[in-house]
């Protein structure tokens, strides 16, 4: 969400990171 290049990584840790959103 700061640079482009974490952009694409967060491609790959949305589905984690949705996850642990959802558990919060």
């Amino acid at each position: 969400m700061r640079g482009s290049k974490q952009r694409k990584k967060n491609l790959t840790t949305a589905p984690f990171t949705l996850k642990v959103v959802l558990h919060r």
